[in-house]
């Protein structure tokens, strides 16, 4: 009696669900190693392209970073700081600084602009008492400029400077700090006064200058000009 072979069903929708699965598996796998072959090649593009620190053309990366950099402080900056504007009867100084801190920032830029302006005052109160010094015959006198140069230095007139008056300010965002930029503004008519207040309150040159007829006219401007400011 002949065996008829055995027939073993197979349920084909659970054979092709098997089929797709591998397939896939297969796809992830490839795309895993495609992923994994850019990734790699990415960081040894970025490798080779960062150049050496010190060599030329890292210095070239940095001299163009910092270019942009002033470049783009170039076109923040404040109309009157790149500017400083001029008026018959009040100076103007201008400074800029940066700080961590926006108030510190501020307070640092307007030190320097006050610091400045002590030395655009100074420079001209010399200038004036030189000039009395001058009419009276004292122009060679070492004692009276050796005085003059002392009374009219950059830390004797910032102690002495009262009436500055903040003009402007403004705040700019540089990366993570801040860059100030402080406009002061100062009378002429104040300076005259610290001239006068200098020559008084030393008793030499108080002596040796009061004998000129200028400075005698300026007191006199600045006597009247403080009876005014009372009324």
């Amino acid at each position: 009696m002949n065996k008829q072979p055995t027939c073993i069903a197979v349920n084909s929708t659970h054979a092709d669900r098997n089929i797709g699965n591998l397939r896939t598996l297969r796809k992830v796998h490839l795309l895993t190693l495609l992923v994994i072959a850019s990734a790699t090649t990415l960081l040894l593009l970025a490798g080779c392209s960062t150049p050496k620190p010190g060599s030329p053309e890292a210095l070239a990366v940095e001299k163009e970073a910092t270019e942009k950099k002033i470049d783009k402080n170039l076109k923040s900056m404040p109309d009157w700081y790149a500017k400083t504007p001029l008026d018959n009867n009040i100076l103007f100084a201008s400074a800029t600084e940066t700080s961590r801190n926006m108030q510190m920032s501020m307070e640092k830029a307007s030190v320097k602009a006050r610091a400045e302006l002590a030395l655009t005052v100074g420079g001209r109160v010399s200038t004036m008492m030189r000039a009395y010094a001058d009419e009276v015959g004292l122009s060679n006198d070492p004692e009276v400029n050796q005085l003059v140069s002392s009374v009219t230095s950059q830390e004797a007139i910032n102690v002495n400077l009262s009436g500055v008056q903040r003009a402007d300010a403004q705040i700019n965002r540089e990366g993570d700090s801040y860059r100030a930029y402080v406009l002061i503004r100062y009378p002429l008519g104040e300076l005259n006064k610290i001239a006068v207040e200098q020559v008084r309150q030393n008793t030499v040159l108080n002596a040796k200058l009061r004998a000129s007829k200028a400075f005698e006219d300026l007191e006199r401007k600045v006597e009247e000009a403080k009876k005014r400011e009372s009324n």
